[in-house]
C-alpha cells in the first residue's frame, strides 16, 4: 500500500509539474513513460464515458482505474492490437483517478483522469 502511494504521489507531482509548463493539458492528459510513448485520455475531465488511447499490444493487456487511495476500482481486458479502450466511468464519484495500462510483457503507463459530477 505504501508503495501503491508513493507510486502515485510521484506520478502526480510529475504531472503538476508538466502541467505548469503546457497548457493543453486542461482538455488532454499525456504521461509519456521513459521510451519516450505515451498514453492519452479523453475527454479529460470526463462525466460518464472516457476514451483512453493506449501502445497496441500484441497480447493480453489490462486497463485499471485505481482510487487515490490505492483500491482498484475498474479494470478491463484490452483487445489485443488496438490503441484504444472506451470506458464507462458514469459510477465512480467525482475526484481524481490513476489510469494504469499493464501490457503482457511488463510495460507499465500510468496517467491521470479527472472525473467530473
Amino acid at each position: 500500500m505504501k508503495k501503491l502511494l508513493l507510486f502515485a504521489t510521484i506520478i502526480l507531482s510529475g504531472i503538476a509539474a508538466q502541467a505548469q509548463t503546457t497548457p493543453e493539458l486542461t482538455k488532454t492528459a499525456w504521461l509519456t513513460n521513459n521510451t519516450g510513448k505515451a498514453m492519452q485520455a479523453y475527454p479529460n475531465p470526463a462525466v460518464s464515458e472516457v476514451t483512453i488511447q493506449h501502445v497496441s499490444s500484441p497480447e493480453r493487456a489490462i486497463l485499471s482505474i485505481i482510487s487515490t487511495d490505492g483500491r482498484i476500482l475498474l479494470q478491463r481486458t484490452i483487445v489485443a492490437n488496438t490503441l484504444q479502450t472506451q470506458l464507462h466511468i458514469g459510477m465512480l464519484s467525482k475526484g481524481m483517478y490513476i489510469v494504469k495500462f499493464e501490457g503482457a510483457k511488463g510495460d507499465v503507463r500510468t496517467l491521470r483522469l479527472v472525473k467530473n459530477q
